[in-house]
């Protein structure tokens, strides 16, 4: 059986309102040493998600202040979800497709994991191996 999104998932999930500023988001990154941050909507609903590449960005196109810009001016929305029983092979093409290099995995509105590019790069072998394993089966 290939390895599931549940398997790599990191359940360390941090979470900011679309309208704190970018440098309350830089805080949080910095602080939980996580690689995003889920951007909320005033109702609590995951709309979005800030990664250290949008901050980089902002720094290089505003011109004013991280605490003077919303997160919602700089998160990528959609947010790109998956279901946690999903092969990480659809993770893996999902991402590619999309051009993202994370995924949110949302159970009734909340947002319980995060995948990255990242986690299955430190997954790698043990993937390959599955992957061997599971052909051997079908010969």
């Amino acid at each position: 059986m290939s390895p599931l999104v549940a398997d790599l998932m990191e359940t360390d999930v941090v979470s900011t309102d679309a309208g704190k500023s970018l440098a309350d988001v830089g805080t949080k990154l910095y602080e939980a040493g996580v690689g995003s941050v889920i951007a909320r909507s005033g109702k609590g609903v995951p709309i979005g998600i800030l990664t250290p590449q949008d901050l980089l960005r902002a720094i290089a196109e505003a011109d004013r202040p991280l605490t003077d810009i919303p997160a919602e001016e700089y998160m990528s929305r959609p947010l790109l979800t998956i279901e946690s029983d999903r092969p990480v092979r659809s993770a893996v093409r999902q991402m590619n497709e999309a051009d993202v290099e994370q995924l949110a995995i949302v159970t009734e509105f909340d947002v319980v994991g995060i995948i990255s590019q990242k986690d299955v790069l430190a997954a790698y072998e043990s993937l390959i191996k599955a992957a061997h394993a599971a052909e051997r089966r079908r010969i």
